[in-house]
C-alpha cells in the first residue's frame, strides 16, 4: 500500500501508518517537492531554487528564453543542451555544496521527525544531503547506496539498514558516479526505461524487501 498524507487522512488511515511503523513495515519515498521548514517558520525548495539558478545562467550567458524557471528537469535539459552535461553536473553540484553548510544547520523539523523514526530504510529522489545530517545529529549512522541507471548492475546491496544505522537509497544517483544523476527530462526517460526493461535491475534483496511493505510518499514525484 501508498499512503501519500491529505488533508482527506482518514483516522482509519492513521492507524494503519502507525501500526505499519511500529511493526516496521513501512519504507517513507522522498522527493523534491518535500520543502524544507526553517526556524523561523519560512519555507524553502532546493530543486526549485537550483532550476532558478540555473535559469539565470541561461538569461544571462545565452541570452536564451526559459518558459517556467521552476522545473527543474526541463531547465536542467536546456541547460545541458545550450552547453554540456559536465557543465550541468558542475553547477548542481556547485549548488549543493554552497548550500551545504546550511543543510547541516537546518533545524527542518519534517525531517528530523522522519529521522527521528524507526525506519531502516529510506529511499529518495533527492540529491541534496539533509537528510542523512539530520540522522546524524541523532546519533544515527546512515548508510548510502545509489541506482545507476546507465551503470552496472547490482545484484545484491547486502545491507538494508537497521533503525540506528538506516539506508538511503537513492534512486535519482549520487555525486560520486556523475553519470547515474537523474537530473534532466532525457534522463528520467531513460531512468524509467531502465527500471521498467530491468536493465540495469534494482539489487534483488531491495525489490524483494518492498514486497509487502507500506509506502508512505512525501514530496516523489517526477515533474522536477
Amino acid at each position: 500500500m501508498s499512503v501519500a498524507l491529505s488533508a482527506k487522512f482518514r483516522d482509519r488511515d492513521w492507524d494503519v501508518l502507525l501500526r505499519s511503523m511500529e511493526r516496521g513495515n513501512c519504507i517513507p519515498l522522498l522527493g523534491p517537492d518535500l520543502s524544507t521548514t526553517q526556524s523561523e517558520g519560512s519555507k524553502r525548495n532546493l530543486a526549485i531554487e537550483l532550476s532558478r539558478e540555473l535559469a539565470e545562467i541561461l538569461v544571462e550567458e545565452k541570452r536564451f528564453s526559459v518558459p517556467d524557471a521552476n522545473n527543474l528537469s526541463q531547465v536542467a535539459q536546456m541547460f545541458q543542451n545550450q552547453f554540456s552535461r559536465d557543465e550541468l553536473v558542475v553547477e548542481v553540484e556547485r549548488f549543493y555544496d554552497k548550500h551545504k553548510e546550511a543543510l547541516i544547520d537546518c533545524q527542518a523539523p519534517t525531517f528530523r521527525s522522519l529521522a527521528a523514526l524507526p525506519f531502516s530504510l529510506f529511499v529518495t529522489s533527492r540529491h541534496d544531503s539533509l537528510l542523512g545530517h539530520c540522522l546524524e545529529a541523532l546519533g544515527k549512522q546512515p548508510k548510502t547506496r545509489s541506482y545507476q541507471f546507465k551503470g552496472d548492475r547490482i545484484d545484491i546491496l547486502g545491507h538494508l539498514g537497521t533503525v540506528e544505522a538506516p539506508l538511503i537509497y537513492q534512486l535519482y544517483g549520487s555525486f560520486d558516479a556523475p553519470d547515474s544523476l537523474v537530473i534532466t527530462v532525457s534522463d528520467q526517460l531513460e531512468f524509467l526505461r531502465a527500471v521498467v526493461s530491468e536493465n540495469p535491475k534494482l539489487p534483488t534483496d531491495l525489490t524483494n524487501f518492498f514486497s509487502g511493505k507500506n509506502f508512505l510518499v512525501l514530496g516523489f514525484g517526477l515533474g522536477k
